[in-house]
């Protein structure tokens, strides 16, 4: 004799077909989720970095007018220390440093490839504005006052 199937056992076509469904559609959202998180993050890491490169800029430039002597600022930041002539130049092709030592090639660094620009404002000291208005105020000037 054969044992006969109950109608209770076993899983209908229907009940698979909308398991398929929410298992896709959790699925679906997880990937959307982990897409959004991936790109935010690439975001981050991007302005991470550049804030890394200007924090960079902004010490070894703070470090040179800290040992300046002399300070005379035109277009460009000249600063003198000892036998040392470091000129800064802010352009839109970036921030540039370059070292003058008596009877020597002169080093250029490329410091920023970001668009930058000094300004001495009203109230004295001086400016250097990057790009998404970054603005760095430095004060105090090195020894002798900017001329």
């Amino acid at each position: 004799m054969r044992a006969r199937r109950s109608t209770k056992s076993g899983v209908t076509l229907i009940e698979m077909l909308v398991a398929l469904s929410i298992s896709t559609m959790i699925g679906l959202a997880g990937f959307t989720l982990l897409e959004s998180v991936t790109r935010t993050e690439a975001g981050v890491s991007g302005r991470l970095e550049q804030l890394k490169l200007q924090d960079r800029a902004f010490h070894v430039l703070l470090l040179d007018m800290d040992n300046a002597g002399r300070a005379v600022f035109e277009d460009d930041l000249a600063l003198t220390i000892g036998v040392q002539r470091i000129t800064w130049r802010a352009a839109d092709s970036g921030l540039i440093r370059r070292i003058n030592i008596e009877d020597r090639p002169a080093i250029t660094q490329r410091i920023l490839d970001e668009p930058t620009r000094f300004t001495v404002p009203p109230d004295g000291g001086l400016v250097l504005t990057l790009p998404d208005t970054d603005v760095w105020r430095m004060f105090p000037l090195p020894r002798d006052p900017v001329q």
